[in-house]
């Protein structure tokens, strides 16, 4: 006996169902890929409009837990580096997936990032001290100029203080007097450290 047929006759230019269902493959594999690339371009667009500000804000405030930041450097170094790369994927993924930060958020990102270290003593530059002695000599209608703090003769509690702290408290200052009427303004709310700060932050977000 001869063995049967293995093959059957179709119409001519049909495909074997192996071949056909590659050429034409099922519609929810197509619905699912389409899917699970929205998803992807959601989190994308939320991750880098939300996200990213939320981490960039929490890096900070672990500095600003610092007990000391003279001697944070490495974290410094590590957080400074790592917002860095964020910034950087902020500029890849604005090429890919349409997102916005408005001004206002950018501002008041800026905002919360110097309230952090608003109240923390100057730790990493001692230049607003010799701020604050040219303001208050200013206000007290004295000429920065005529003479270095060491070369004072009247002081009182806030003087002796920032004495303690000017860096080359023998020179006089060098701050042109564009930059004393600043000082003298920040050192006009309350005289002190924490005044022209203030000021020098409200001036910086403007």
């Amino acid at each position: 006996m001869t063995q049967p047929d293995r093959f059957c006759l179709r119409a001519p230019g049909s495909m074997s169902p192996r071949f056909e269902a590659r050429a034409n493959p099922p519609n929810n594999k197509l619905q699912m890929t389409a899917n699970r690339k929205r998803t992807n371009a959601l989190f994308m667009k939320h991750f880098s409009s939300w996200g990213i500000p939320v981490i960039i804000i929490v890096s900070f405030s672990f500095l600003a837990l610092q007990p000391g930041l003279r001697t944070a450097v490495p974290a410094i170094a590590g957080v400074t580096a790592f917002i860095t790369i964020l910034l950087a994927f902020i500029l890849y993924a604005g090429e890919k997936v349409a997102f916005h930060w408005s001004p206002g958020m950018i501002i008041g990102i800026a905002a919360v990032l110097r309230l952090l270290f608003l109240f923390r003593p100057p730790e990493l530059s001692d230049d607003i001290y010799r701020y604050l002695w040219d303001g208050l000599g200013t206000l007290s209608g004295h000429n920065p100029y005529s003479m270095a703090p060491s070369q004072t003769r009247t002081y009182n509690g806030i003087y002796i203080h920032l004495l303690k702290h000017i860096n080359h408290p023998d020179l006089i200052t060098i701050y042109p007097p564009a930059a004393q009427i600043i000082f003298a303004i920040g050192a006009f709310f309350g005289g002190t450290v924490l005044g022209i700060k203030t000021l020098l932050l409200t001036i910086d977000l403007a």
